[in-house]
């Protein structure tokens, strides 16, 4: 145990880098939450969405810029701030996400996402373990697991967060209308908020597809009513798709 808390305090920053650990982590985490709820408040803001989104590479881009200069420990406190805060980031990106995306196909994304999030993996190591043998070297294999495990999954949902939202707030396709029938519908309730969906048969996808809307139009909404649905080509190729006034003249 006595070894265990030593190899703690020395990857920790020292006392005066800690105030500014504090301030950089909680400058950037109030950023993220003035976005969260700003978005929750249909505002247009697409590029504090982007700043967001960019936000986890800020860690990986200050340790490299403070290597270069000789200057890595006199700002650890810094670059750990920003670091916690990254991780924060991407829990705000997927609640955001599971607010935003309204994908046609999920599963269209995952790969890319992989790709992404071990991307960044990748830079993280570069960044805090490359060309140091001896924090490498320090690290027991139950430390890289846990390591590999939490950064893992926060990796991989950073890179569905990230092209999910990119994908939709920066689509300037012009969208497909269909008329759907409503099959059904269910709630899904989480740290987001509760979330209302409408079970569509045919329109944008033959075998049914999932709508999300907001809760004024679930509460109306009876099976086998007809709604309309604007499918978007998205940005990066991943079909999204929200409800819309059905106009006079709509593809069926």
């Amino acid at each position: 145990m006595a070894r265990y808390d030593d190899e703690l305090q020395s990857a920790l920053p020292d006392r005066a880098a800690k105030p500014y650990l504090v301030l950089v982590s909680v400058a950037l985490i109030t950023f993220s939450l003035v976005t969260c709820f700003a978005v929750a408040l249909h505002r247009q803001l697409i590029t504090l969405v982007l700043v967001q989104v960019c936000l986890p590479w800020l860690p990986i881009v200050l340790k490299l810029y403070f290597k270069h200069r000789g200057t890595a420990e006199e700002n650890d406190g810094i670059v750990v701030g920003t670091l916690v805060a990254a991780l924060f980031e991407i829990v705000a990106l997927l609640l955001l996400a599971s607010s935003l995306a309204d994908l046609v196909h999920e599963n269209v994304v995952l790969i890319p996402a992989a790709l992404v999030g071990l991307l960044w993996l990748l830079g993280l190591y570069v960044a805090f373990f490359g060309g140091d043998a001896d924090t490498r070297a320090s690290l027991a294999f139950k430390d890289w697991f846990f390591a590999l495990l939490l950064f893992g999954i926060l990796a991989f949902g950073y890179g569905y967060a990230a092209l999910s939202l990119v994908n939709r707030i920066v689509d300037t396709g012009a969208p497909d209308i269909y008329h759907s029938q409503i099959a059904g519908k269910y709630t899904t309730s989480g740290k987001s908020g509760t979330h209302y969906y409408l079970k569509l048969a045919g329109g944008p996808d033959p075998g049914g597809s999932n709508l999300q809307v907001g809760s004024g139009q679930y509460a109306a909404a009876q099976a086998g009513n007809v709604v309309c649905v604007a499918v978007y080509p998205g940005a990066l190729g991943f079909r999204w798709m929200h409800s819309v006034a059905c106009p006079d003249q709509a593809s069926p």
